[in-house]
């Protein structure tokens, strides 16, 4: 069972809206799961909230973060992309609950900065 949700978002935003924005994935990725009717991915999104509740928030361009949301479409990885309304529905962030965590190695930690 995957234990961390990691959150890529966009790195060209100042550290207070990456927050944000990160925030907003992980509400849309709690929202999707959480209350799914596929049982499977119900109860892997309940277990990460109630058990691990472990976030690893990476930095990723725009580019990366629209190429992983198709990739993650054709995928069995639950995701969630987020695109804010008041950013011209660009894409700002995508949470992850990822089979194999080891593919998030080489994006960059966000640091606050």
């Amino acid at each position: 069972m995957p234990e961390k949700l990691f959150v890529l978002v966009r790195r060209d935003l100042p550290p207070a809206k990456r927050a944000v924005q990160a925030c907003h994935a992980v509400a849309e990725f709690v929202q999707l799961y959480g209350f799914s009717s596929v049982w499977e991915k119900r109860v892997a999104a309940i277990d990460w909230v109630s058990k691990y509740k472990t976030l690893i928030i990476l930095k990723a361009t725009e580019q990366e973060l629209e190429f992983e949301s198709v990739k993650l479409k054709s995928n069995v990885t639950l995701y969630a992309a987020f695109r804010e309304p008041d950013m011209g529905n660009s894409i700002t962030a995508i949470a992850v609950l990822p089979n194999d965590p080891s593919y998030f190695k080489r994006w960059e930690l966000d640091d606050g900065k």
